[in-house]
């Protein structure tokens, strides 16, 4: 299918050099569609965001002196997107899929009621990671938690588009006129639970979120804050109770809180068991949450 529909893809950046390199030189190589790429360098400190721009020339970068957070970030590169489409992906997600774009267009003008689409998310060795994923629940949250249950990966791939309740804005694909009546990103989320929010206003505005699964994108999962964990743990814990307090409750965001607590403060040992690398970082966010814990309403507070 072709198309002069300009997508606008945003990739968000921060000191992953050979990641985003291998994410940009991905979207060169499946697609011969009319885009344009808005990296948006979040407050790098390895010069990672104009070497990029140097190897990509047409890249338009976007710089930040420190990191304002990773809703805030795809909203600036939303703000300077000219295209009808808007596509947000993560530097540790590669297309894997041939002229994945025009499979985005195509499925939003076969499906009218769609607002958001997302693609077939694989790991590294090509198993499916997820098709779509359900809105987080308290009782979904003490299963992962507590009884170690994790997000199993779908065992049945269709072969059409499918309705789900959100998709991971690992690869988000929506139109400008979507983003007019839902608004952007909430940035009171910071890092992690913002594709949620987005997902399920888009519902609340009468859209639909689909998964077209013939997009294939290959995500590494983590490959962006592997370095940063016991930062990745706190805000993790921190966006999701936000949501669970914004479209739940304030009693179960509470309850929420002290199951995150509890989660890693069970993982510290299971880690020195396992002699796992991330002990420490367990331990750290665990204390940084406990410590907070005493600023509770505030932490909880998220009123986009």
């Amino acid at each position: 299918m072709k198309s002069d529909m300009l997508f606008s893809i945003i990739i968000v950046h921060w000191n992953t050099l050979a990641l985003t390199t291998r994410c940009v030189e991905s979207i060169y190589e499946k697609n011969k569609s009319n885009f344009e790429i808005i990296l948006v360098d979040n407050g790098s400190t390895d010069g990672s965001g104009f070497r990029l721009q140097e190897k990509f020339p047409r890249l338009v970068l976007i710089r930040h002196e420190r990191s304002r957070g990773y809703a805030a970030a795809n909203n600036d590169g939303i703000r300077k997107a000219r295209g009808e489409f808007i596509l947000l992906m993560n530097s540790d997600a590669f297309m894997k899929s041939q002229d994945p774009l025009p499979q985005i267009e195509r499925t939003f003008l076969d499906y009218p009621d769609a607002g958001i689409i997302g693609g077939l998310l694989l790991f590294p060795d090509g198993k499916a990671q997820a098709c779509g994923r359900s809105f987080l629940t308290f009782k979904q949250l003490v299963k992962q938690q507590l009884m170690f249950c994790a997000t199993f990966a779908p065992t049945h791939i269709p072969d059409r588009p499918v309705i789900t309740d959100y998709v991971d804005g690992a690869f988000l694909g929506t139109k400008r006129s979507v983003i007019d009546k839902i608004g952007l990103l909430n940035e009171e989320y910071d890092m992690y639970a913002e594709d949620m929010d987005w997902c399920l206003r888009a519902w609340r505005c009468g859209y639909q979120v689909m998964v077209q699964p013939l997009i294939e994108i290959t995500h590494l999962r983590g490959g962006t804050s592997r370095f940063r964990f016991a930062d990745v743990l706190y805000r993790n814990a921190i966006s999701n109770c936000r949501f669970i307090r914004r479209f739940q409750s304030e009693r179960h965001a509470r309850l929420s809180y002290d199951i995150f607590l509890l989660g890693m403060l069970m993982r510290i040992p299971l880690s020195c068991w396992r002699r796992s690398p991330f002990i420490r970082d367990y331990f750290h966010a665990f204390w940084r949450c406990l410590r907070m814990r005493r600023n509770l309403n505030s932490v909880l507070r998220c009123s986009v």
